[in-house]
């Protein structure tokens, strides 16, 4: 296949740029701690991110399938190798800060970085061919790979809005829960900020529109006390906006990059809203089994507006971690920035591995079992009856595998404690643990390759990328990237087959309600001029 120049140039300076920033997080590192402990750390960070850079900025991903699996795989990495870098950095401190072993937290780290890239580069090639063509036949008869009209965007929000709504009235937990899975919806009219969508006169036109949108994603985030809905757009917006660098969609040039910088400055007085929005709804959690929706929402917008209480709470967050370690208790504070801290998960690496060295093999066979009765209860349950397989469901939900590490290390109480899948994983299969976890992985990515592979078409000229896709990068992050290896399985049994039943009911309602499901958005001044490229066949290994 031949490549346009422009899009190669654009990659390698996204690449060359992101590089250098992680250098210069790295010198930084070295000019507050230059003991062995921090410089390690910092290096198996900076290979684990250079590594990934290299992977994922490549032409090689110029398929929907593959970018959406390298943006997933650019993400779960940069969220613990140069996000920790920057993190402590800003707040003064060095990346070992509040660890017990952060050596063996990077090492894993790098690990793991490695079996992801090595998963995504197999659901890319010939081997994952047949699970890539039999889902494309699936998607073809759904009907989902279509780029959904803007005017349409506005529906598929509302529809996982009203599904957020339909919460206040406390419905059964299983139906709580389905409602749940809608909330990937709502952040849809926020896609107008990306290609095709993307357009000055459009963006002109519903700026104001968007804007109220978000301040009701706020909202809700204050209501439910919950940092997600905040977050939401945020990440949808820039894993989409990653999807359509590596597609090709976006061209990136020397002043885009002056221009990111300059707004990078600007967004850091944003994140210092943001971190005080989340530390408002750290305070208030305590008290939202004993409040209404409203009264929450009063207490936290009040607690928000109270710049010294948070001043004062994270004074004493900073005295109660003073020689506190993961050895003592629990401790899920590594940077003091809530909104950062909800990417950063490498503090959930040291309190696993930290009580999983000190397991016996009575515990290990525990932990074992548990995860098997986890993965159970994912299968639906005329299956477990099917099979006389006796399991309580309600019981074996009520806790995670972080609070299950915990419990059997210290005997103390759940709490949905997050637990870490590289610290999970390891305690299961020790060092044989990166095949499980590629076999894994390489099966989810294959899947979603499968739902956005063109097999039939023979040019890239007009190639557009689905709605869906735009929508599923940060959502295939969330949903795969914490807690346990069981998360993974329960991914494969029901959780890709819930996302994509999802889209294909919000699909019908939207054709019910007479608006356009498919359409093609004419080539605006703003995206690329790819007319030069050469009408050639696809590879279907990069397809």
């Amino acid at each position: 296949m031949l490549y346009n120049k422009q899009y190669i140039q654009s990659l390698g300076l996204v690449r060359k740029t992101l590089v250098t920033i992680a250098i210069c997080a790295f010198v930084g590192q070295m000019l507050l701690d230059i003991s062995l402990e921090n410089i390690l750390s910092n290096l198996l960070a900076l290979g684990a991110f250079v590594t990934a850079c290299l992977v994922v900025f490549s032409y090689r991903n110029v398929s929907v399938g593959s970018a959406l699996s390298a943006t997933v795989v650019f993400l779960m990495i940069s969220a613990n190798s140069l996000a920790p870098m920057i993190g402590t950095l800003l707040e003064g401190n060095p990346i070992t800060e509040t660890l017990t072993v952060p050596v063996t937290v990077f090492t894993h780290r790098l690990t793991f970085a490695v079996c992801l890239l090595f998963a995504h580069y197999l659901a890319a090639s010939s081997s994952s061919l047949a699970i890539r063509v039999a889902i494309s036949q699936i998607s073809r008869r759904l009907k989902i790979k279509v780029l959904i009209p803007p005017e349409s965007l506005w529906v598929v929000g509302a529809i996982g809005l009203f599904a957020i709504l339909l919460k206040f009235f406390h419905p059964p937990v299983v139906v709580s829960k389905i409602l749940d899975g809608f909330a990937y919806l709502m952040p849809a009219p926020f896609l107008l900020m990306l290609p095709p969508y993307y357009s000055k006169a459009r963006i002109k036109k519903e700026k104001v529109r968007l804007i109220l949108y978000y301040l009701l994603q706020v909202v809700f985030s204050l209501v439910y006390n919950t940092r997600m809905a905040m977050v939401l757009p945020i990440g949808i917006v820039a894993s989409g906006w990653l999807l359509t660098l590596l597609t090709g969609q976006t061209i990136v040039n020397q002043k885009t990059i002056q221009t990111g910088i300059i707004r990078g400055i600007v967004g850091l007085f944003l994140i210092g809203q943001f971190a005080d929005f989340s530390t408002a709804i750290l305070i208030e959690r305590a008290q939202r089994d004993n409040r209404s929706g409203m009264e929450q929402l009063s207490a936290t917008f009040n607690r928000f507006l109270d710049k010294k209480a948070l001043a004062n709470y994270h004074d004493e967050q900073l005295e109660l971690l003073k020689g506190v370690l993961a050895e003592q208790e629990w401790q899920e504070n590594y940077v003091r920035n809530p909104f950062l801290a909800r990417f950063i998960q490498v503090k959930f690496d040291d309190n696993c591995l930290y009580r999983i060295a000190s397991f016996s093999q009575t515990e290990l066979d525990i932990l074992r079992e548990v995860t098997i009765q986890k993965v159970m209860i994912q299968l639906p349950q005329p299956v477990l009856d099917l099979f006389a397989i006796d399991i309580d469901k309600k019981y074996i939900s009520s806790f995670s595998i972080g609070d299950e590490i915990d419990a059997l290390s210290s005997g103390a109480e759940g709490g949905f404690k997050t637990g870490s899948i590289p610290s999970h994983a390891f305690a299961l299969f020790y060092w044989a643990y990166p095949v499980v976890l590629v076999v894994l992985y390489y099966l989810i990515f294959s899947v979603y390759h499968g739902f956005f592979s063109p097999f039939k078409v023979r040019s890239m000229k007009g190639r557009q990328i689905p709605t869906l896709a735009l929508l599923l990068g940060f959502t295939i992050y969330t949903n795969i990237s914490l807690d346990g290896v069981d998360v993974l399985v329960g991914t494969l049994l029901r959780g890709i087959i819930q996302v994509i039943l999802i889209y294909a009911i919000a699909l019908w309602i939207i054709k019910q309600l007479k608006f356009p499901v498919n359409t093609k958005i004419s080539k605006t001044k703003s995206q690329p001029d790819t007319s030069s490229q050469p009408d050639v066949e696809l590879d279907p290994l990069l397809t």
